[in-house]
């Protein structure tokens, strides 16, 4: 995988020596709220969109859709 990195004049980004476009989607409860096969089908979906970017919040959402899942990425003392 090549790696992204910011260019030497600091404004954008370059992959392979070539200019990189961030178009992101935010995805912050797709640790909690997506099964295996949703996960998919949402990726297949964005990337048919040309989006080249997921943004994803590691941290536990509060305040997010309740979901019949119940994915906890990290422990949770009730």
């Amino acid at each position: 995988m090549a790696r992204l990195r910011i260019s030497d004049n600091k404004e954008h980004f370059v992959q392979n020596g070539r200019y990189f476009f961030y178009l992101a989607d935010t995805a912050w409860s797709a640790f909690t709220n997506a099964s295996l096969q949703d996960w998919e089908v949402y990726l297949d979906h964005r990337k048919a969109q040309g989006f080249n970017v997921v943004q994803i919040n590691i941290l536990p959402q509060w305040d997010a859709s309740e979901s019949t899942l119940n994915f906890y990425p990290y422990p949770v003392n009730d």
